[in-house]
């Protein structure tokens, strides 16, 4: 009776009982949260994180750089039901929410009793503004527009053909080839993959500022030397002695494209289109990060590095 008295004391106090549900209208939300699997702490796909625009508009994305969708607004409600809806279609509840500072404190609380938490967003994430991002652009089809002017690179089987200049005229997706029509060669026309085609574009190199337009590919990854970078021959930096026409090497990595450019993204990665083709439409510079849109839907939006994209 004595051990069973001490147990009884060792146990005291009881367990608190969990802190009940607030009636705040959000039931139905925490319920969704609650009935989904938690994910493994560090998984970044995870984390939801809450952008806001120009306007009050928001995107949402996940930690790893994927894009989820755009939110009308910025709410406890907006917030609640976004999660929800991404615990129903993944079967996983988000771990944390990343909103802005003024938004957590309620949040909290109306994520109680679920696995999600809430936390402020760090303020060089937290906003979507001219210092970090161009404006969203109007979508558009992903490829090449026509009558952009392009160089022929990189042929095996027409080898004549590589150097090259032409103009776009379309894009065929069955077969993975656009036809272009060849400078100075009257109506000829050729079929060529996106990967032998180099846009001759207007670019501007990050570390020193300067303006240029493409005119070469400068070096071909698979047969560089150890220590050469990927890179364009551009015609344009400072001027040296007057000069206008300054070829220069301008490597990946330091070089930004205009948003709407299309791109190929340099990684295997079954989302992408059978071509790899993306279309830029935010620009970190700070970060030298495009945000792209692409994939089968032309929908599915990254963060990709600069260095990861060729044009």
């Amino acid at each position: 009776a004595a051990r069973s008295r001490r147990d009884a004391m060792a146990a005291w106090p009881p367990p608190a009982a969990p802190e009940p549900s607030p009636d705040d209208g959000f039931q139905s939300l925490r319920a969704r949260l609650t009935g989904a699997q938690t994910r493994a702490a560090g998984d970044l796909a995870g984390q939801l994180v809450f952008r806001i625009l120009p306007g009050g508009t928001c995107e949402l994305w996940r930690g790893s750089g994927e894009h989820v969708k755009d939110v009308a607004e910025l709410s406890v409600a907006s917030v609640l039901a976004a999660a929800a809806e991404d615990a129903e279609r993944t079967g996983y509840a988000p771990s944390v929410l990343l909103v802005d500072q003024a938004l957590v404190p309620a949040l909290r609380r109306a994520l109680c009793n679920t696995p999600t938490t809430a936390s402020a967003l760090p303020a060089g994430r937290a906003h979507n503004d001219a210092v970090l991002f161009s404006p969203s652009q109007p979508a558009r089809r992903v490829e090449v527009p026509r009558g952009a002017a392009v160089k022929i690179i990189g042929l095996q089987n027409a080898a004549d053909l590589n150097g090259r200049g032409a103009k776009i005229q379309r894009f065929d997706p069955k077969a993975g080839r656009y036809r272009v029509q060849l400078d100075g060669d009257g109506d000829r026309c050729a079929r060529v993959r996106p990967a032998n085609l180099l846009q001759l574009i207007e670019v501007i190199h990050v570390t020193s500022g300067a303006f240029g337009r493409i005119r070469d590919k400068a070096v071909n990854g698979e047969g560089k030397a150890p220590g050469e970078r990927d890179g364009y021959l551009v015609n344009g930096g400072p001027p040296i002695f007057g000069a206008t026409d300054i070829k220069s090497f301008w490597a990946c990595e330091d070089t930004c494209v205009p948003v709407g450019t299309c791109v190929r993204v340099e990684y295997s990665d079954p989302a992408w289109d059978a071509q790899n083709q993306a279309l830029v439409e935010r620009v970190d510079l700070g970060k030298r990060l495009y945000i792209v849109r692409g994939g089968a839907d032309a929908e599915r939006k990254v963060e990709v590095a600069f260095g990861a994209v060729r044009v």
